[in-house]
Formats: structure tokens, C-alpha cells, sequence
């Protein structure tokens, strides 16, 4: 079964840890979870300050930016694990979250239709 895991952050969980810590910290789990072949694809999400929402009523095209702005936590990216179960997918979301340290959720989804990119 494929599912998506989304890795939520607060602004600032990063503030003061050295990117080097950051960066050994994400290396490892990719290392790790990389090697057992159940990584489908992962994506990194720019700043949300550059995001915008797409709305359309009554025929009219509404694009706000900043989306979500008044959130405590930011979509940042996401992986397509392919998995045997949903417990599974729930302990490779758990090694994200363990990865990154405080203010950081995961939402685990299963994915029920998919095309394109290997996915």
C-alpha cells in the first residue's frame, strides 16, 4: 500500500540548531529509510511566505498569499512511502518526527489513486 506522509513544522523549530545539525539530522533518516526500498519520492516545500491560495467564486480567480498564515504549522514537504501496512507507515513517520525534533507532526495518508514520477 502507498501512502503520503506530510511533515508539518512550526515557524522557527529550526531557529538556533546549527545547519549542519539540521542537515545530518534529515541525512541519517534518508539514509536509513532509503535503504529499506520503500521510499517512493520525497519533496521539500519552500518558505510558505511564498505560497499563495487559489480560490475561485462565482467565476472570479481569488489568489491570496501566505497561506494559512495565522497557523502554528506549515506543510514543508512530503514523502510517498510504499509499505505493507498502515502500522508501518505510521513507525517511518515516527523516525521523521524523531528526526526532527519538537513542533514538528506528521500526517499519515493513504494514498488511493496515483500517476506520473514513479508515484
Amino acid at each position: 500500500m502507498k501512502y503520503l506522509l506530510a511533515i508539518y513544522e512550526n515557524p522557527g523549530v529550526w531557529d538556533g540548531v546549527p545547519e549542519r545539525v539540521r542537515d545530518e539530522a534529515r541525512h541519517r533518516f534518508v539514509e536509513a529509510i532509503s535503504a529499506s526500498g520503500e521510499v517512493l519520492g520525497r519533496v521539500v516545500l519552500g518558505d510558505f511566505s511564498h505560497g499563495a491560495v487559489v480560490q475561485v467564486r462565482d467565476g472570479l480567480v481569488w489568489i491570496t498569499g501566505c497561506p494559512l498564515a495565522g497557523r502554528e504549522e506549515h506543510l514543508v514537504g512530503c514523502y510517498v512511502v510504499e509499505c505493507e501496512s498502515r502500522e508501518r507507515a505510521h513507525a517511518i513517520a515516527a523516525m521523521i518526527a524523531g528526526a526532527g525534533g519538537g513542533g514538528l507532526g506528521v500526517e499519515v495518508r493513504p494514498i488511493v489513486s496515483s500517476a506520473g514520477a514513479g508515484v
